[in-house]
């Protein structure tokens, strides 16, 4: 690994030796390095300084922040497009805490992320010392491995990568040994695979009379693709699955969206990937007559109600269907409605994503933001096949981190775009600090400001309760974008529909729908 001549910087090397703090901080990044850590997302601080001058000492890819949650949904971008673990460095005190959702999102998604935190002595615990609060196991029931350590060996290999992980590092003062001490950066280090379990089903289950596609990693769909492309039966595909477009389903797919299964017998569903953004399946909890199969993507069933679980795609065989599967007879109405209420509502808020959706180049990597922009491209993005990569934060699906996620996971992509709606970008109005840090490529920013939380219009009954009460669920404002992005140095550009124009490298796109449109499109589809 390359030298970065911090030395040349510091003077000569005297003979001190170097701290106790620094020499654990060596061994935890050996640690890291050997469990695989790809790179390091650095907050700043003073107990993580010993922390920080080995990964830099070193020449190891880092990235610097000043903000901690968004430096962890940023570290967890990268994990995810990695496919490697990711490392968020983190002084003592509540600078921690910020890293919570992070951790959650990465639980739910099964993301690789080590939180590598630096605390005072142990016996500052409950003291009320400053910058001294109780890390240890911090992170509970969400941290699926967790270390606390103040000297010693270090070893990160119980973790297999199957989630979000916490070592906790008790660093005493001296931390830096100051000016003039010398020491060699870290050779390079054989990582250590993690342990992964081949997952077979060997079973047969009830021909099912609906697929669904939740999000399927990278990786995995040119199997998955292959496996049902055999089944011969609907599909309802989430934009996430990879295979939402694939021409080799087309014949398959629902493209009138969950609307065309109203009228349509379902009595078994198999669901492959995380849990879909689709209502049809939050439906399913009051559904007990439909069975409902998942292949194990994550270890969680993404029902209340009694489901079963499958441990994977290899070994698994269908029953002989009681009757021929047929695709639902109101798809291909429903499908024509949908087209029908675009073109008639063209500056409705589907109908942005639908334009931005067919302007986006073939091969760009898109990140959908949260609530209703994910949602919303599943519904009116059309089926030609876009060779999109898509992805969206649906762990926890929470809306805060989420452009800090778009950053880190296509920050080494030459063209990727993010689509995130007001209140998302609200949430996460520092992220783009990063960019000056990051490799030059196209970042395409989208912001559809529809002035508030738009999507709880959509719950049942909601037009029934009192304003007031609207006011505060939807959050509703009249803020514009410019000034955000004026102050990042970001060209704005307002758009509210049609072809988009010539944009710079990296732009802010605050698309702007028309409102009462927008209310008329969700009428005219009922």
């Amino acid at each position: 690994m390359a030298r970065i001549g911090l030395e040349a910087e510091l003077g000569e090397a005297v003979a001190r030796p170097v701290t106790d703090s620094e020499q654990l901080a060596r061994a935890v990044i050996v640690a890291c390095l050997r469990r695989g850590v790809a790179e390091f997302a650095i907050c700043p601080g003073s107990r993580d300084s010993p922390l920080i001058l080995e990964i830099l000492r070193s020449g190891l890819k880092s990235f610097p922040f000043v903000d901690e949650r968004s430096a962890s949904f940023f570290a967890l971008g990268r994990a995810i497009t990695l496919n490697r673990p990711v490392a968020v460095v983190t002084t003592s005190g509540t600078a921690v805490a910020e890293l919570y959702p992070a951790v959650v999102e990465a639980l739910y998604q099964r993301v690789p992320l080590l939180c590598l935190t630096a605390d005072r002595p142990a016996e500052f615990r409950g003291s009320g010392a400053p910058q001294a609060i109780e890390q240890r196991g911090l992170f509970c029931l969400y941290a699926v491995e967790s270390w606390d350590v103040s000297g010693g060996r270090v070893d990160l290999n119980r973790w297999a990568c199957d989630g979000p992980a916490h070592l906790n590092v008790c660093f005493s003062d001296p931390l830096l040994s100051g000016p003039g001490v010398s020491m060699p950066p870290i050779d390079e280090i054989p990582v250590v695979p993690p342990k992964r379990k081949q997952k077979r089903s060997a079973m047969e289950i009830p021909h099912p009379d609906l697929v669904i596609l939740g999000a399927i990693a990278e990786q995995d769909r040119e199997r998955v693709l292959k496996k049902i492309a055999k089944w011969s039966c609907p599909i309802l595909a989430d934009a996430m699955s990879g295979l939402r477009e694939a021409p080799a389903l087309q014949k398959w797919m629902i493209q009138g969206g969950e609307r065309a299964l109203r009228a349509h017998p379902v009595r078994s569903v198999l669901r492959i990937g995380t849990v879909p953004t689709f209502r049809f399946w939050r439906d399913l909890e009051n559904r007990p007559e439909i069975s409902v199969w998942s292949v194990e993507c994550h270890g969680f069933r993404g029902l209340g109600r009694d489901c079963y679980v499958l441990p994977g795609l290899d070994g698994l065989t269908f029953a002989p269907p009681t009757e021929p599967k047929r695709m639902p007879e109101t798809d291909r109405a429903t499908a024509q409605r949908l087209e029908e209420a675009l073109a008639k509502h063209a500056r409705s808020e589907p109908a942005l994503v639908r334009s931005l959706a067919s302007q986006i180049p073939s091969g760009a990597r898109v990140f959908l933001g949260n609530s209703l922009p994910v949602r919303e491209w599943n519904m009116a993005a059309a089926y030609a096949d876009s060779r999109h990569s898509v992805w969206a934060n649906r762990g926890a699906n929470g809306i805060d981190g989420n452009l800090s996620t778009f950053f880190g996971w296509g920050a080494d992509h030459d063209e990727s775009w993010g689509i995130f709606g007001d209140l998302t970008t609200i949430y996460d109005l520092n992220a783009p600090w990063i960019l000056p840090h990051l490799p030059g490529s196209k970042r395409r920013i989208v912001v559809l400001n529809n002035e508030g939380g738009r999507i709880f219009a959509r719950l049942p009954g909601f037009n029934q309760i009192p304003e007031p009460f609207k006011i505060y669920t939807e959050s509703r404002h009249s803020l514009r974008f410019g000034a955000w992005a004026d102050f990042w140095g970001l060209p704005h550009v307002e758009w509210r529909g049609g072809p988009l124009p010539k944009l710079p490298d990296q732009v802010v796109i605050e698309a702007i729908p028309d409102n009462a449109e927008t209310e008329q499109f969700w009428e005219t589809m009922g």
